[in-house]
C-alpha cells in the first residue's frame, strides 16, 4: 500500500535526489548543491512516499498563482514502474481540487523517460526552455 506522510526526512529526500538526478546533471553539467536543496527545503511542502510502511520516494510541492508546481517526483529506482509515481501525481490532483487550484503543472528534463508518464497521466507541454520541457494539466 502506498502511502503519503506529510513529514519528510531531509537526508533520505537530498541523498534520493541527488543519485535520481546525477546522471541529467553530469548529461547538462549542472553542478549539485547540498546547500541550495537544504535552502529550498522551507520552500516546498516535503512529502514521503511510503510503501508498506518504508521509505520509497519523495514528493515536492509548491503553490504558486492558480497552480500546484510538482517540484520534485522522486521514488527510488528499485520502486519505479510499479505505479508509484501514478500514485504521486493522483495524490498532487487531489491536493490541487483540495485548493481549488486551475492547474497541475512541473517541469522534466527532455531525455527523463518519466515525461512519458506525464503524458499517459493527461499532462501537455506548455514551454521548452533548452533541455527543460514545462508541462501542464487542467485541473477539472
Amino acid at each position: 500500500m502506498i502511502t503519503f506522510k506529510k513529514s519528510c526526512d531531509i537526508s533520505f529526500a537530498k541523498a534520493l535526489v541527488k543519485l535520481n538526478m546525477a546522471s541529467y546533471y553530469e548529461q547538462y553539467n549542472i553542478v549539485w548543491s547540498d546547500e541550495r536543496f537544504e535552502q529550498s527545503w522551507n520552500e516546498f511542502e516535503n512529502i514521503q512516499i511510503l510503501k508498506g510502511g518504508a521509505k520509497v520516494g519523495v514528493l515536492r510541492l509548491w503553490i504558486a498563482g492558480d497552480a500546484l508546481y510538482i517540484r520534485d517526483l522522486q521514488i527510488s529506482k528499485d520502486h519505479q514502474s510499479n505505479g508509484i509515481g501514478t500514485s504521486a501525481v493522483s495524490y498532487s490532483q487531489n491536493i490541487a481540487k483540495l485548493e481549488n487550484l486551475k492547474f497541475l503543472k512541473l517541469r522534466v528534463f527532455e531525455s527523463n523517460p518519466a515525461k512519458e508518464l506525464y503524458k499517459r497521466l493527461g499532462f501537455v507541454e506548455s514551454k521548452r526552455e533548452g533541455f527543460i520541457i514545462s508541462m501542464e494539466q487542467e485541473i477539472a
